[in-house]
C-alpha cells in the first residue's frame, strides 16, 4: 500500500485524525478572536477543545476503563514479575524461571525455547535444563509457590499461544534499580488473587496523569489543558500498546509535566525533586536540567549573582536523585545495580529499528534493505563526527536560546539534548507533549500556533505512514524527522529575543493562565 492509498483507506477518517482537525478549528478561531470582544467564538472554542479532549480520552482507551478491562498481560508479567522477584531472577532469568514453573504446571505446556537474556538469542528448554534447576534454587518453597501462582495468572490471561510464546522471546525486564523499589514494593503488596489490586496497578497510570493534565489546567490554564489532552490522547506514540494499561509506564512523564507547571507557579523545589524521580526511573529524563542549568550559567554571566530559583531546582534534584539511588542500593543490593549497569551496557551497544533520535535519522537509505542487513552500525560510524558535531552545535544554539526565556520554557527546551544525545524507543515519545506545551500555551500567537499546527498535522500522519509501513524502521525515521522540525523550529523561536537581549516578560509574553 502506497501512501496515497493510505490516505484514502476507510479507516484514515477514524477520530484519530478528525480530532487533530477538530483542535485546529479551535485553533483558527482562537487566532481570528484573539483581541475582539467574541462571546460566541469563544464559547465555540471551548466546546469544540471539549469534545476534541473526551474523543482523545476514549481513543486513549477510555472506553475499555469504562467496561472494567484495563490490563495489559504483556506489560504486567514483565513489570511485575520483573519487580516482585528481583532478588530471585535479576534481570538475566525470568524467562528461565517462568518456563521451570510451567514445566510444574497441570494446566499449561511449558515454551519450546525462550530468550537468554545473557546471550541475547533464544535457547530451548531441554538445553536450559540445569540453568533453570538453578534458577529454582534460588527462591524458597513459598516464593516458589507463589511464583508459579503468579505465572498461571499472567498466562492465564493469553488466549493465544503463540503471543504468550513470542512473549518469551522478547527483551525481559530492564527498568533501573530505582523503579525496581518502586515497583517492587507494590507488586509485593498487591496479589495476583485479587483482580480489583491487579486493576488498581493498571490505574495508577491513569491517576498520574490525571494529575498531570489537571496541573496543566492550574498552571497555565483550561485552554493548554484541553488542548493537551486531545494531543497526547490520538498521537501516534501515545497509541502504543506497550502503553496501555501497564504498571507505572507513565509515571515519569507526568513528572515531568507535573515539573513544568510547579516552575511555571514558582515551586522549583518541588519541580527538581519530580525532576530527579523521572529521571530515576527512565534515566533519559535527567537532560531536562539543561534548560535550568542554562538559566544558572547565563544569570552568573549576565549579573554576575547565581539564580535562586534555579539553585533551588538543581540542588533538589541532585540531593533527591543520591536518595533515590541510596535506598535502591539498600533495597536491591549492589550486585543487582552492576546488572542494571552491564544490561545497560548491551542496550546501548545494542541498534533496533524501532528507536529514534538524531543519530537514527542517518540510518535511511530508501532502499528495500531490512534493517538488520543494512551495514546501518558501519552507517553509524562513518558519520558520527558529523553526529556529534551537529549534535554540540545544537546544544550550543539552544544555550543561547535559554538566555531570554521563562524558566518553564528553558525546562521544555530540554527536549534539544534528548533528541540529539539519547535514542529511546519509540513509545518514550510521549515525551513530545513537553514541547507541545512550549508551543500550546502561547498558541493565540501565529508563530506558536505554526509549532501547534505542525505537531498535530504530524502526529495525525504518522498514522498513515505506519499504515505504509507498519513498526518498521521507515516508520521511525518518519518519527525521527518529524520530532527534528519539532526541536529545530523550538530553538528558532527562542532565539530572536536572545539574540536582540530582550527578556522574555519584558516582550509581554509572561501571560497568566486562563481562566
Amino acid at each position: 500500500m502506497d501512501f496515497l492509498e493510505a490516505i484514502i483507506h476507510p479507516g484514515f477518517w477514524k477520530y484519530r485524525y478528525i480530532v487533530p482537525g477538530i483542535l485546529l478549528a479551535a485553533l483558527c478561531l482562537l487566532i481570528v478572536f484573539r483581541r475582539r470582544d467574541a462571546p460566541r467564538a469563544q464559547a465555540a472554542v471551548a466546546v469544540l477543545l471539549v469534545v476534541s479532549a473526551l474523543l482523545g480520552a476514549f481513543y486513549f482507551n477510555l472506553g475499555n476503563i469504562l467496561r472494567w478491562d484495563y490490563f495489559n498481560s504483556y506489560e504486567f508479567y514483565h513489570y511485575y514479575i520483573g519487580t516482585k522477584y528481583h532478588e530471585e531472577v535479576g534481570y538475566s532469568d525470568m524467562y528461565l524461571a517462568t518456563a521451570g514453573a510451567l514445566q510444574e504446571s497441570t494446566r499449561y505446556t511449558p515454551p519450546a525455547s525462550v530468550r537468554d537474556l545473557d546471550a541475547e538469542a533464544p535457547i530451548p528448554i531441554f538445553r536450559a535444563e540445569d540453568r533453570i534447576a538453578a534458577v529454582k534454587a534460588g527462591f524458597t518453597p513459598g516464593r516458589w509457590a507463589e511464583f508459579r501462582k503468579d505465572v498461571e495468572y499472567f498466562r492465564s490471561d493469553f488466549r493465544n499461544d503463540d503471543l504468550w510464546n513470542r512473549m518469551l522471546l522478547d527483551k525481559g525486564y530492564n527498568a533501573p534499580p530505582m523503579w525496581t523499589m518502586i515497583s517492587g514494593t507494590l507488586a509485593n503488596c498487591v496479589s495476583t488473587d485479587s483482580d480489583w489490586g491487579m486493576q488498581f496497578l493498571a490505574f495508577l497510570d491513569l491517576v498520574a496523569m490525571a494529575i498531570a493534565f489537571a496541573a496543566i489546567g492550574w498552571a497555565f490554564g483550561h485552554r493548554a489543558m484541553f488542548f493537551a489532552i486531545a494531543f497526547l490522547g490520538v498521537h501516534f506514540v501515545s497509541t502504543s500498546p506497550t502503553l496501555h494499561a501497564a504498571f507505572l509506564r507513565y509515571d515519569w512523564i507526568a513528572c515531568m509535566i507535573v515539573s513544568v507547571c510547579l516552575i511555571k507557579r514558582g515551586y522549583y523545589g518541588w519541580a527538581g525533586a519530580l525532576t530527579a524521580y523521572a529521571a530515576c526511573m527512565r534515566i533519559f529524563p535527567a537532560v531536562f536540567v539543561f534548560g535550568i542549568g542554562g538559566r544558572l550559567i547565563w544569570d552568573l554571566l549576565d549579573k554576575r549573582r547565581l539564580n535562586p530559583d534555579a539553585a533551588r531546582f538543581l540542588a533538589i534534584f541532585a540531593a533527591t536523585a543520591v536518595a533515590l539511588v541510596v535506598a535502591s542500593v539498600f533495597y536491591t543490593g549492589i550486585g543487582y545495580w552492576s546488572a542494571f549497569i552491564e544490561k545497560m551496557a548491551m542496550h546501548n551497544d545494542d541498534m533496533s529499528p524501532r528507536r529514534a533520535g538524531f543519530k537514527y535519522f542517518f540510518l535511511m537509505d530508501y532502499g528495500t534493505t531490512p534493517f538488520w542487513h543494512g551495514g546501518k552500525r558501519q552507517i553509524l560510524e562513518q558519520y558520527q563526527w558529523h553526529i556529534r558535531g551537529i549534535a554540540v552545535l545544537a546544544l550550543v544554539v539552544a544555550l543561547l536560546g535559554i538566555r531570554r526565556l521563562q524558566d518553564y520554557e528553558a525546562y521544555l527546551l530540554g527536549i534539544v539534548p534528548f533528541f540529539f544525545l539519547t535514542a529511546a524507543t519509540y513509545y518514550y515519545f510521549v515525551i513530545l507533549i513537553l514541547p507541545f506545551l512550549f508551543f500550546v500555551v502561547k498558541a493565540d500567537r501565529i508563530p506558536h500556533a505554526l509549532g501547534v499546527v505542525f505537531m498535530l498535522v504530524s502526529g495525525a500522519a504518522l498514522h498513515a505512514v505506519r499504515e505504509v509501513f507498519d513498526r518498521s524502521y521507515e516508520l521511525f525515521f518518519w518519527l525521527s524527522a518529524s520530532v527534528l522540525v519539532t526541536v529545530v523550529y523550538m530553538i528558532l523561536l527562542a532565539l530572536p529575543a536572545a539574540l536582540r537581549g530582550e527578556r522574555a516578560w519584558d516582550a509581554g509574553l509572561n501571560e497568566k493562565p486562563q481562566a
